[in-house]
């Protein structure tokens, strides 16, 4: 079984800290169960990421479009 992968760990971390904010958009309260010492280490170079940080958390809000 493969472990999780390093993408997963960023996407994680990106809800995470929206999480924190007032305004949350995805309000995944959750995220930061998943966070352990490894994500955060895998997600700590992309924190400061604004522009991608922002299009992850907008393609969780949206979610998967529906014809």
């Amino acid at each position: 079984m493969n472990t999780i992968s390093n993408t997963a760990w960023y996407c994680c971390g990106v809800r995470m800290e929206d999480a924190e904010r007032k305004k949350s958009v995805c309000k995944d309260y959750y995220a930061k169960r998943f966070m352990d010492e490894k994500g955060m280490k895998i997600f700590e170079p992309f924190k400061s990421e604004t522009m991608p940080n922002i299009s992850n958390i907008t393609r969780c809000r949206v979610g998967p479009f529906r014809a």
